[in-house]
């Protein structure tokens, strides 16, 4: 049972890649240059459409850390800005 004002834990889950050459591995990073393990607490979801995409494809990108997936984002959604963070995301350590 939950008490109010406390927190929950957050769980860092390393994901193991079961397909292709690397089975058995651990999924790294997908920022460049990044050679750390990726975690499936750190994900971020695109939606791939365009001709002759039919229905829409979900393409999962994971991540070390919170920092590297909001560059990721931020270079998705405003390209030119490739590993520079937003106004509101400065704080990010």
């Amino acid at each position: 049972m939950s008490v109010r004002g406390t927190t929950h834990a957050r769980v860092m889950r390393r994901v193991i890649i079961r397909e292709g050459a690397r089975v058995g591995q651990n999924a790294l990073c997908c920022m460049d240059g990044c050679d750390n393990d990726g975690y499936d607490l750190y994900k971020a979801r695109v939606r791939d459409t365009g001709p002759g995409i039919e229905p829409a494809v979900f393409t999962w990108f994971l991540f070390c850390s919170e920092r590297h997936k909001q560059l990721w984002v931020d270079s998705y959604l405003h390209p030119g800005t490739h590993g520079k963070l937003q106004t509101g995301n400065k704080g990010l350590a």
